[in-house]
C-alpha cells in the first residue's frame, strides 16, 4: 500500500514538531503526564472511512471516540450511497509527556447502497494508536491494527467473514482539536 499525501503530511508535521520541541525542552517544561484533556471534547478527522471524528476522555486513561462518514457518487446514472459509523474505546497504555499510546478496540458499521442492492458490513477491530500533542489543544495521531469483517452482500449471495491486518506501517493518520482549556 502506497502512503497517501495525508499520511505523509501528518508524519512530516510530527517529525518537524518533535524536532522543534526537543530543542526547547529545557525552556518550556512539559507536564509530567502529558496534557490533561479529560472532560474536553476533541473534534477532528481520523479515518478515511469515517473522517468526521469526536473524542472524549473521562479519565487520563479512559476515553471513547466516534466517527461518521458519508458519500454519494453518481457515475453515469449509477448511484451509490455509503454511510459509515465507527466507534472505539481508548485505553491509554502509556500516557507520556507529549505522546500517548492507546489500545483501541472498535466496531464499525458500513452500509453501501447501489442499484444492485445494499451491502452491510460490521467490522470488529483492535488497534494500537499514538497521539502526539503539538499544543495543549492540538494532537496528531496514527493507528494500525487487525480487523474481522462480517459482510452481508447485496442480492442472494451468502454472508461471509473476512479479516486481516491493516496494510502499511501507518494505516490511518489524523488530528484532533480539543475544545476548552483545563485550569
Amino acid at each position: 500500500m502506497k502512503p497517501t499525501p495525508v499520511v505523509i503530511a501528518c508524519l512530516a508535521v510530527l517529525i518537524l514538531a518533535f524536532g522543534a520541541g526537543a530543542g526547547h525542552a529545557q525552556d518550556t517544561p512539559w507536564p509530567e503526564r502529558g496534557y490533561d484533556v479529560t472532560h474536553r471534547w476533541g473534534l477532528g478527522a481520523y479515518s478515511s472511512d469515517a473522517p468526521a471524528s469526536v473524542r472524549y476522555f473521562w479519565d487520563t486513561r479512559y476515553g471513547v471516540d466516534a466517527g461518521l462518514g458519508f458519500s454519494i457518487e453518481d457515475n453515469e446514472g449509477r448511484n451509490r450511497t455509503e454511510i459509515v459509523l465507527d466507534g472505539g474505546f481508548l485505553y491509554a497504555l502509556a500516557p507520556g509527556q507529549r505522546v500517548n499510546f492507546f489500545l483501541r478496540p472498535g466496531v464499525q458499521f458500513r452500509n453501501l447502497s447501489a442499484e444492485n442492492g445494499t451491502t452491510s458490513t460490521i467490522r470488529l477491530s483492535g488497534a494500537f494508536e499514538a497521539e502526539f500533542f503539538l499544543t495543549q489543544s492540538l494532537s496528531l495521531g496514527a493507528r494500525t491494527g487487525v480487523f474481522v469483517d462480517s459482510v452481508s452482500p447485496a442480492g442472494s449471495g451468502g454472508d461471509r467473514a473476512d479479516g486481516g491486518t491493516y496494510r502499511g506501517f501507518v494505516t490511518e493518520a489524523g488530528f484532533h482539536f480539543y475544545l476548552g482549556r483545563r485550569e
